[in-house]
């Protein structure tokens, strides 16, 4: 029987070290270690949200594919490619010869902010009240179409007194149902922020730049 909470602790505390170290090492243009480093930081994440939903240790393989498959994360098609273009760079670690043609600097750095976004992901606390609060939605007769986690607890930078925001598609917007959706939140927790969008707004090509990025890089909670 291993300790779970010191298990989760130890794989959480390694990836934003290492988160650290890979923002170091590409402020110095040291492309190549930069980005085996965002690796490890997935990796890492993604071995504490596997030891918080089985109660087991971390399989010991590098594989984000895998490891994502075996934690059962929800990733939209944007960040499950993003998971395999870095293990394209993780092979410098094991293989010091290997040496790939590099990104250019803006898109390593965003390569290092889609890294940072995926850590929360091991914090899957937030991901639990969210799914109990679509549910209550949804037993309350409320469609949901889909619900997106975005903000301060996706980017990693969610302080004690920060909101959980969660964009919530439904079939159509207005007055009353947002005042549901919002009064809902007491059930579940108060910090909850929903942001109600109608469905055919969300699948508008005219949206607001809001929506735009929570529909690339919100985090879906299913």
């Amino acid at each position: 029987m291993i300790d779970v909470k010191k298990q989760i602790a130890y794989w959480i505390n390694g990836a934003e070290d290492d988160l650290v170290t890979a923002a170091l090492l590409i402020r110095e243009k040291r492309i190549l270690h930069g980005l085996f480093f965002c690796h490890l930081v997935i990796e890492k994440a993604i071995k504490a949200h596997v030891v918080k939903t089985s109660e087991e240790v971390a399989p010991k393989s590098h594989n984000l594919v895998y490891l994502s498959e075996k934690a059962g994360l929800e990733l939209n098609e944007e960040n499950q490619i993003f998971l395999g273009i870095l293990m394209k760079y993780q092979l410098q670690g094991r293989y010091p010869d290997y040496n790939p043609m590099l990104p250019d600097i803006s898109t390593v750095n965003n390569y290092y902010e889609m890294t940072k976004i995926l850590i929360p992901m091991a914090k899957s606390e937030i991901v639990e009240i969210l799914k109990k609060y679509i549910s209550l939605l949804r037993s309350e007769g409320i469609t949901v179409d889909k619900a997106f986690l975005y903000g301060s607890y996706l980017s990693n930078t969610a302080t004690e007194d920060s909101d959980i925001d969660v964009l919530i598609v439904s079939e159509n917007e207005d007055d009353q149902l947002t005042g549901r959706i919002w009064n809902l939140t007491r059930k579940v927790n108060t910090k909850i922020e929903p942001y109600l969008v109608g469905k055919d707004i969300f699948n508008s090509t005219n949206i607001s730049p809001l929506i735009d990025l929570v529909k690339r890089t919100g985090l879906e909670i299913r």
